[in-house]
C-alpha cells in the first residue's frame, strides 16, 4: 500500500509524517533518559521537553528533514548506549542519507562507543591501564 493511499498526496498528509515521527522522537527521548538518576516524574518530563523544543517543534509542523533526522540519530545514540553497534552504524547511515551533516553525530556515536569499549576492556583486564570515563547521564548537564 503506497503512502499516498494512507496519508493523502497534500500537504497536510505530508505533515501528519512528522508528528508521527515526533511521537516516536518521544518515545526514543523518554528510553534516552530512562535510568538516570533524576526522579520518576522528571523522566517524562524531560523527554517530553526535548520533544517540544521550539526548534523541534517548528520543524514538526513543516514537511522538512529534522525530525526524521533528530529521530534517526537519537536511535543511533540509544542503539550505542545499549551496545547494538552494529545497528546503531545502520541507523547512521540511514541519517547520512537524510541529511548530510549528521556525519558529524554519527562520528560522536562512534567515538562515545569505543570509549566505553575500551573502558569495559580495561574493568576486564586486570594490569591494563586506559583511560578511565564516567559513564555519561543524559540529564547531569548542570550538575
Amino acid at each position: 500500500m503506497p503512502l499516498t493511499a494512507v496519508f493523502g498526496c497534500h500537504v497536510q498528509g505530508l505533515r501528519y509524517i512528522n508528528h508521527l515521527l515526533g511521537a516516536c522522537l518521544y518515545w526514543v527521548g523518554a528510553c534516552l533518559v530512562q535510568g538516570s538518576n533524576a526522579g520518576d516524574w522528571k523522566q517524562p518530563l524531560t523527554a517530553f521537553a526535548a520533544g517540544v523544543s521550539p526548534v523541534g517543534m517548528f520543524f514538526h509542523h513543516l514537511y522538512y528533514t529534522d525530525s526524521a533526522s533528530t529521530l534517526v540519530v537519537l536511535l543511533s545514540v540509544l542503539l550505542a548506549n545499549h551496545s547494538h553497534h552494529w545497528l546503531s552504524a545502520l541507523m547512521g547511515l540511514f541519517s547520512l542519507s537524510i541529511r548530510q551533516t549528521n556525519v558529524v553525530w554519527v562520528v560522536f556515536c562512534l567515538v562515545w562507543s569505543l570509549c566505553r569499549s575500551l573502558a569495559r576492556v580495561s574493568h576486564e583486564t586486570p594490569g591494563c591501564r586506559v583511560l578511565m570515563l564516567p559513564p555519561y547521564r543524559f540529564n547531569e548537564f548542570g550538575k
